[in-house]
This record gives C-alpha cells, structure tokens and sequence, in this order.
C-alpha cells in the first residue's frame, strides 16, 4: 500500500479534518461516527490524495483479502460518500476510476492549510524521461528494490562512489516508473529527471536549486522564486522528481527538500549523491560493485559469464570490437580484470576502450603488475560525450577527494598503505597525529581519525566491511586507494606513514599470537586471516627498505605468526619469509627475536615438513634455549612441546626431563586448549611404550574434550590419534571409519591442505587393506591436496600398496626405490609411527612374492621416477 503521508499529522479536506491520531473525522469541529471499515478505507485514499487507489490495493490495506468480493468496496464507498454528502455521479471527494479503483481529492496537511493558495501549474508534458535507454547489466535486483522501496519512502537516495553507475541505475528506474505512469498505473504529473552536476557549489544556493527544478518541471518563474514558491507549486501535482549527482550541493538541497517534502504531499524524490542527505524521511540505498567472478578457475565460462562485471566489460568490449567473443585461453584475464577493478562499472568500461590497442591479457598484466599508478594512466579513454569527471577514473577520484575537507583527505591517503581492509585500531594509529613529523598536522587524535571515517563511509569512498558480530572493519576499493596513495607520496607522508603501518601491525599480531594457543584455531585463523595482506605489506616493507625500517624490523613482526602460516595454509609462504628474514635473525641483539624466528622454523617444520626434520629440531632447541631463559612460560612449553614432537620416536632418554619442563611451566590458569600439549605430549609416550589400550582410552577422552570446548580443528588432530589408536589394536575398520567421517568435516571446512599427515596416514590404511577401488578415490584427491601443501612424499607408501593389490608388483617395488630415493634427495623426514610399520610390512610382502634379489633390482629402476613419474606408474591401469 502506498503511503505518501505516513505521518500522524491531521489531513484537512473543505470542511472535514481527519485526524489521524485520534483515528476520527471531524467537521466543523464536530464528530462525524463512521463504521471501522468506512474509517479505514477514507484514511487509505486520503493518504494517497489524488492517486488512483485499486480495488486490489484496497482490498489488500482494508481487509486483507479475506475472502471479500469487490460488491464489498462499492457498499463502503457508498457509506463513505454519504457521510462525506459527496455526490457520485458530480464527486467532490470520491471519484470513481471505472473497473480500476477510486481517487481521492487534494488534501493539506494541518500545519501547512493557512498558506496561500497554490498556484496552477503550467506542466505541459508528462516528465522527460527519454524513450529507448540503454539496457541495464547485473542490476536487475537493485533496480527492484528500490522499486520497492519508493512506493512505501517519499524521499530515496540512492548512494555511491563515483563511477559506479548511480546515475545509470536512476535513469533505469526513471524509465521504469515512466512506463507505468503511461499505464496510469501511477504519477499523473510526470517523472522527471533533474542533472544537478553542472551547478558549482561556490555558486550555488537555494534560489538557483529551485530555478532549476522549476525550469525543468515547465513550472512557470513563479514556482521559482524560493523553496515556498517552488512548494506552493508542486503541492497539488503528483509526480516523481529524480535529482542527480548532487553530492558536492548537499547543505543547501537539503534545506530545500525538508521544505518541499511537507508542503507538496504527492511528491517523490530519488536522489543520486555520493553521501546521503542526513534528514528526517530519508531511505538510504548504498549501491554496491558488479558482482564479480568465482575465486575458483574451472573454467566454467557459464559460470563466469554470472558474474555481472564479467557481462558488462565482455559488451563493451564487443561495441568496439564487432564480434568479439571471450575465449577460452581469455577467460582468466578477464577474471583478474573484473576482480582488479572491484567490479567497478566505470572502471570496467575505460578498462575495455583499451582492449582493442592491449588485449585482454595485456590489460591484465597492467592491473596485476607491481606499478600500482599504472592503471589511473590506463583507465583514461572515456566516451566523448561524458562529464568531464567521468573521463578517466582519475577525473572521477579527484571530484570525490575535493568534496573532502582537509582532515579527511589526510585520512584518506594515510590509509593507502593497507590492504585488504583494516580495522579501527589500526585505523587510528596508522592516521593519528603524534610523531608523524608531518608539517602543519598537529591535533589529529582518535576521535577525530574516527569521525574522518565517519565521513569516508557516508560520502562512499570507505566501505564497512565487518563479519555479523565481528569487530569494526573498513576497506578502501583498490583504484581509490591506489589514487589515495599517489597523494600520500605527493605530501611527503609516505615514509612515516608505512612505519606506522609496521607499527600498527607489530602490535596486532603480537596480540594475536598471544591467543594463538589458547582459542579454538579455526576461530582463530578466520579472525585473523583477514589482516594477512597488511602483514605480508609490512613484511615485504622490512625487507625492501631496510634505510627506513628498524633494523630488526622483519624478524621482530614475522616472530609472532609461528601458527599463523600452516593454519592458513600458506605453509611454503612463511618459509620463503623466513629465509629473507634469516640475515635480520642471525644479527639481531636481542635474544627475544631470535627465539621468535626459530619458534616459527620449527613450527613450519613440525606441522608442515616446511623444513627438514634436522633443521626443526636445531629451531626448537634454539627456541626453548631462548624462552626458558627469559621465563616467558607460553613461548617455551610451546617449544618444548614442538622438541618433544621431533624426537619422540627416537629411543633417547631426554623425554621424560623434555616432558617434566613441560609440566613445571604449565599454569593454573591456563585454559585446557593450552594444557593439551602436555596431555598430547604425555599420552603418545603410552603408545611409545606399548600400551595400546591406555593410549586408546586417552585419545577417546581427548577427543570428546575437544568437542566439548568447540575446538574442532583440535578434534580433528585428536581423531588422528584416535584413528592410530583404532589400528594398534586391530580394529582396522574403526580407525577407517573414523578416518572418513573426520576427513569429511576437514573437507567440509576447506581444510584438506592443513591436515596432510591425518589424510596421508588414512589413505595408507586404506591401501594396505586391500580396497584398491577406494584407494584410487582418496589419492585422486589427497594427491593434490597433499601436493598444494609441498607433502606429496607422505602417500608414497599408499601408492606402492595399490600397485602390490593390483597385482603390479614390479610397479610397487620401483615405487619403494623411488621413496627411498626421495628421502635422501629432499632431506624428507623419514617415516615413522604407523608409515614406518605399513613401509615395512611392503617390503617384506614384496620380498615374498618378488624375491630380496629381484625387489633390489626393481628399487634400484625406481630410484629416478619422479614424483609425477610415480604418481603416474601408481595409478595407472592395474593388470
């Protein structure tokens, strides 16, 4: 139902006044009694004065469509027509609308009924809206929504950044409602289109907004003279008055329109703006990018001619380049363009007037590469006949960042040097004030960094970007921070700006490691992996400017993520980060920094097969030497636990004091997800020493726990021994089973990469027992997973088991001389616990059915297969 009064203010109409609030009708001041019904459907035409009501809308609003026949209206209209002594074949109030609905007559709101009499209008056309606009692209659902929108809001605007189609989608909706008010379905007076960018805010005022409008209305020049003569004008007309781009005009528009919208209560107003409006009765609708294609390449082209950017650039690409269709060695190009853009349409449309000189793949090579400035110089081919801020994307930033008043755009290009987003935080230290040495920047503190961002968001050139229920988060679109970070060089803030970033980052991650071991990890990892992009910035800022950095700076940050790579799954990443970093490591004084880095080696070592074994175990030690000097308990019962972990298998004597210093750490206070490496630690020692059952009870236990705390990448590490524990008793089946169901929910989660060994050790036992169809299945998709995460040496074993089942045994005794050889040749970690049973029990069924003499020579073949070569040799067709 439309509603273009909603308010409680009383309506008056020739002598009668409904009074809304008291929910009567008056006249003269005396109580008119009306039946609920007859008072119900007065109030739904009166709200909509001059409005064609339908009988469906009428229904709908008055009796819920509740079985009620159309006889029903007739029989109410004709009640109300009595009360009101409204005659309906010469109607004053009630007018009939033949086999469509009724429309009610002009009425006033109370507070406005003593001014003068609104003059005639002189509209001589049904608005100027064009015929045969431009289809829109992937906006079919906004344009619905604020279809919706506008029957139940009088003032709608529709906002933001510039170039991302807002005065495009206006336009859709203009036509839209256009078609209808053809139709008679709504605006008697027209729709009508108002281009507010050619007004200059320096000579702008109240006066010229209203002469504009009335020009453009046909009003006449007296509805032009202030906001009173332009409301006086409009009060009687039922129309949809669209205002574009008027965003640099606000204080002043907004003045005005709280003085229209009152007066004129059959008017309607769509505003175009990059910020809103700020008053009373305003629906805000934040437009937001294309949609972009999926992260995945499958090379689905359906797929990813879904996504709306995709459709846009590949059309104006064809109306330059008759013809053209995307191709299938194009489609990854054009994936990175759409996602380098942000989907922006603007952007979209100057990246595809390039194509015809550069290619799909030559503009992507430009967006990708490590010259940012690149593509403010490339996106500059607009259309002829566009604003002139609209012809490049530079054009386009820089009338939003002179909207900005000066603390804004200080804000504003601090924050270039993140990425990915930021949270408020280190918003604030990275944009504050104090020590930055910038002339003429004193006084920027906190609140104020946090009313600049204020700002950013409403005038569209930030963008919240928070989970439900997460902390405050904001991220700035790459091509405006790419053109904020041209600014931040030109002001001479660049260099102090990034060591505040590195600051800032020190102080998050140090924080986050705190945690690291305490919370659940998946909770952990989805927390923190959003700040992964500004730690791999002030990382390679560390490195590549070691004049400006401290000089510990990489090793004093990286120290604090020894969790953070192999969660994330970017295990071969922290490696690469810590051999750049290893020169700072060996150099620094502070012992602290250098316990950090080893604690990250052995880390990467231990959980990922980053690093040889040999080398992880030098980092602990050096790790546990470190922090148990320095007394920091969490640091070194971690390092301790990692030590532990390497040499457990080994038949030495250190474990019991390794696992004794683990206990002697340990604090009350510690939370259970902290304790467990002490229980895990303790409990493996029972199935080092044989006893298989208690191992068994422990891991159960250990397990439920887990669940209990919500931990459920813990759980998953806890099936894992569960599943060992199953196996060491004989129950092969149980330790599959639970195999399959935990790996179902690491697949689930997108988890297979962190969990190489529980998939490697599930899929040998698979092997070994014989069920070759299934065995084939699993290494299909561990292969994969297993090579993503660098550790495709943890299923030689399974694959030398599917070869001997199949029946190849020459192909599984080449496949063991290929292990052999790639241990030595990749310093891998030799296998131990059940790997090292199954090994064994492979090569003596092997020598069984091959004979020692002839196995040695079938190792020996294999020693120079490859990984591909026996991967390839495993899977192939069995005999």
């Amino acid at each position: 139902m439309t509603r273009p009064l909603p308010s409680a203010v009383p309506l008056l109409f020739g002598p009668f006044k409904l009074d809304l609030a008291a929910a009567q009708l008056l006249r003269d001041g005396q109580v008119l009694p009306l039946r609920p019904k007859a008072y119900e459907l007065l109030v739904a035409l009166a709200s909509r004065p001059g409005e064609l009501v339908t009988k469906d809308e009428l229904l709908d609003a008055v009796w819920g469509r509740r079985f009620i026949t159309e006889g029903v209206i007739k029989a109410v209209v004709a009640e109300l027509r009595s009360a009101l002594g409204d005659d309906p074949k010469a109607p004053r109030w009630i007018a009939t609308v033949p086999r469509r609905g009724y429309r009610f007559a002009e009425v006033v709101p109370e507070p406005f009924a003593t001014l003068a009499p609104a003059p005639i209008a002189t509209i001589t056309s049904a608005g100027n809206v064009p015929q045969g606009l431009e289809p829109m692209i992937g906006r079919a659902g906004e344009l619905e929504t604020l279809s919706r929108l506008l029957v139940g809001h009088r003032l709608l605007t529709l906002a933001g950044p510039s170039g991302i189609g807002k005065t495009r989608l206006a336009w859709a909706l203009a036509d839209a409602q256009n078609q209808m008010q053809k139709q008679g379905r709504a605006w008697p007076d027209g729709v009508w289109f108002v281009e507010l960018a050619a007004l200059l805010p320096e000579s702008c005022d109240a006066a010229l907004l209203c002469a504009t409008i009335a020009q453009t209305l046909q009003l006449g020049a007296g509805a032009a003279g202030d906001g009173a003569s332009l409301a006086r004008a409009l009060r009687p007309l039922n129309l949809l008055l669209v205002l574009d781009n008027a965003e640099h005009l606000l204080p002043d528009l907004a003045l005005l329109l709280a003085t229209l919208l009152p007066q004129a209560p059959a008017l309607r107003i769509v505003l175009t703006s990059q910020e809103p409006l700020r008053i009373p009765g305003e629906q805000l609708f934040r437009l937001e990018p294309l949609s972009l294609p999926p992260a995945a390449d499958d090379g689905d082209q359906q797929r990813l001619m879904g996504s709306s950017a995709v459709r846009l650039f590949v059309e104006r690409v064809a109306a330059r380049m008759p013809g053209f269709a995307l191709a299938a060695q194009q489609q990854q190009a054009v994936a990175d363009i759409c996602r380098a853009l942000d989907g922006l349409p603007l952007a979209l449309e100057l990246a595809a007037a390039r194509v015809p000189l550069l290619g799909v793949h030559g503009i992507a090579d430009l967006l990708l590469s490590d010259d940012e400035g690149a593509r403010l110089s490339l996106l500059s081919q607009g259309a002829r006949n566009a604003a002139p801020r609209q012809r490049s994307l530079r054009d386009a930033l820089q009338w939003s960042h002179a909207l900005l008043d000066e603390t804004q755009r200080r804000v504003f290009r601090r924050l270039a040097v993140f990425r990915g987003g930021f949270g408020l935080a280190a918003a604030q230290i990275v944009c504050c004030d104090q020590e930055l040495g910038a002339a003429g920047a004193a006084g920027l503190e906190d609140w104020g960094v946090l009313d600049a961002l204020h700002a950013l968001v409403d005038k569209s050139l930030l963008a919240p970007a928070s989970e439900p229920g997460a902390a405050p988060r904001f991220k700035l679109l790459e091509s405006p921070r790419v053109f904020a970070l041209e600014q931040l060089g030109q002001s001479g803030e660049l260099a102090a700006t990034q060591l505040r970033h590195w600051h800032a980052m020190c102080i998050y991650w140090a924080q986050a490691d705190a945690r690291a071991l305490s919370d659940p990890a998946l909770d952990w990892i989805a927390r923190h992996l959003p700040e992964l992009d500004n730690l791999r910035v002030a990382l390679r800022w560390a490195c590549a400017q070691p004049e400006a950095a401290p000089a510990d700076a990489g090793v004093r940050l990286l120290g604090h993520t020894p969790l953070l790579w192999h969660r994330a799954g970017f295990a071969t990443e922290g490696r690469g980060w810590c051999e750049q970093l290893r020169g700072q490591a060996l150099s620094t004084d502070e012992e602290s920094l250098r316990g950090g880095f080893e604690l990250v080696v052995a880390a990467l070592s231990s959980y990922a097969s980053a690093y040889p074994p040999a080398q992880g175990i030098a980092a602990a030690r050096h790790a546990v030497q470190v922090f148990e000097a320095g007394g920091d308990a969490v640091r070194a019962y971690f390092s301790l636990y990692l030590l532990n972990q390497f040499t457990q298998s080994k038949a030495d004597t250190g474990q019991d004091d390794l696992l004794a210093r683990m206990s002697a750490w340990e604090q009350a206070d510690w939370s259970e997800l902290l304790t467990r490496y002490g229980r895990m630690a303790r409990g493996y020692r029972s199935r080092l020493a044989g006893r298989s059952e208690d191992y068994l009870d422990f891991c159960r236990s250990e397990f439920a726990r887990c669940r209990r705390l919500g931990a459920r990448a813990e759980s998953w590490g806890a099936a894992q021994g569960l599943m060992l524990a199953e196996h060491d008793v004989g129950a092969v089946g149980e330790a599959l089973l639970v195999g399959r169901q935990t790996l179902a929910e690491i697949r689930a989660a997108g988890q297979l990469r962190q969990h190489p060994a529980l998939l490697a050790v599930w899929t040998t036992m698979l092997a070994q027992s014989g069920d070759s169809a299934g065995t084939r299945a699993a290494l299909n998709e561990g292969l994969p997973a297993l090579s993503g995460a660098g550790t495709a040496w943890m299923a030689h074993v399974a694959l030398g088991w599917l070869a001997t089942h199949e029946g190849r045994h020459d192909d599984a005794g080449r496949l063991l001389g290929w292990h052999d050889a790639a241990q030595g040749l990749h310093s891998r970690p030799a296998a131990g616990g059940y790997i090292a049973r199954s090994l064994k029990a492979l090569d003596l069924h092997l020598q069984q059915r091959l004979g020692a003499p002839a196995l040695l020579r079938w190792r020996a073949a294999g020693a120079t297969l490859g990984d591909e070569g026996a991967q390839r040799l495993a899977l192939r067709a069995g005999a």
